[in-house]
């Protein structure tokens, strides 16, 4: 009897084996490793090429351009998934449902986005649309988020800011801004400036016409990394109410290098010109040495 079961489990694990060994787990760990390299080789990438305002009113619709492109090294297949409210007031439907793409290749579509007429004010919502792959990977999947602030009027848009983006310590440089407003309306513009939102200078400028320039002047007197900051709004009165209508928020990086005294050294200067704030304090503290140390381990890495 015992021979008998030491023989039944013998057979048992010589099965198990060949179960491992020949297309079993063994396969399926394969497949498992084979997925997770070939990730790497997929790719797709979607883009919303309209600018469209961050403000709208209840019945509003506007039809956004998108770009769908894969970014990976195969042939694929996606599907455009659509929002279609759940319960939202708003939604955003594609003009195209299924896509096939060549390495490199890429497609514009549009996506109908809209605000439905009983949407109530000061309500936000982000919608969502999806490609994803039917070849690769669930990984294989990109998306785009469309918000929205519903409010009693549609507000500005298409904000535009130019100037200097590097400047000296004390120089005084001129920043140009527009905005467009699709009822026509005037625009304010809140415009921040600074190293950081907590350590930063603020100022509201306006009313101008939609789309007429403005400009402001900034005096630069902190060294390192600044941005400006604009945003344009107006307002909209409903029964006896103000709303304001803000717009997306437009950055510009602006880079105040370091001063450094005459008896700086040659690579110190050079430095600063190419890392703005890797030295935080003057050149006068530093030796030739500490100059060569730093370049060697820039070019060690």
């Amino acid at each position: 009897m015992n021979k008998a079961v030491s023989i039944l489990a013998i057979m048992l694990v010589l099965v198990a084996v060949t179960q491992i060994t020949s297309g079993g787990i063994v396969n399926k760990l394969e497949k498992i490793n084979k997925n997770l390299l070939v990730n790497e080789e997929w790719g797709v990438e979607l883009e919303c090429l309209t600018e469209y305002p961050w403000c709208v009113k209840p019945g509003s619709v506007w039809e956004l351009e998108f770009r769908i492109t894969n970014t990976g090294e195969h042939d694929d297949e996606y599907e455009i998934y659509d929002f279609e409210g759940n319960g939202f007031p708003t939604y955003a439907i594609s003009d195209l449902k299924k896509v096939s793409l060549a390495p490199g290749e890429s497609r514009t579509f549009t996506v109908t986005a809209g605000v439905k007429e009983d949407a109530p004010y000061e309500y936000g919502i982000g919608m969502c649309i999806v490609a994803q792959s039917l070849v690769g990977p669930p990984i294989d999947a990109a998306e785009v988020e469309i918000g929205f602030e519903i409010k009693p009027s549609n507000g500005p848009y298409k904000v535009r800011l130019w100037g200097p983006t590097t400047c000296e310590a004390g120089e005084t440089c001129t920043y140009t801004m527009t905005a467009e407003d699709p009822e026509g309306d005037e625009i304010y513009y809140e415009i921040i400036w600074g190293e950081s939102i907590v350590d930063c200078n603020t100022t509201i400028i306006g009313p101008f016409p939609s789309g007429a320039e403005a400009t402001i002047d900034i005096t630069w007197e902190e060294e390192g990394k600044m941005f400006v900051n604009v945003q344009a709004f107006n307002h909209a009165e409903v029964h006896g109410k103000s709303y304001l209508l803000f717009s997306h928020v437009k950055e510009l990086p602006v880079v105040v290098p370091y001063s450094y005294s005459k008896n700086t050294g040659l690579l110190q200067n050079v430095i600063s010109k190419i890392y703005p704030g890797f030295f935080k304090h003057k050149a006068t503290q530093y030796t030739t040495i500490p100059h060569l140390f730093f370049l060697l381990t820039i070019l060690k890495q």
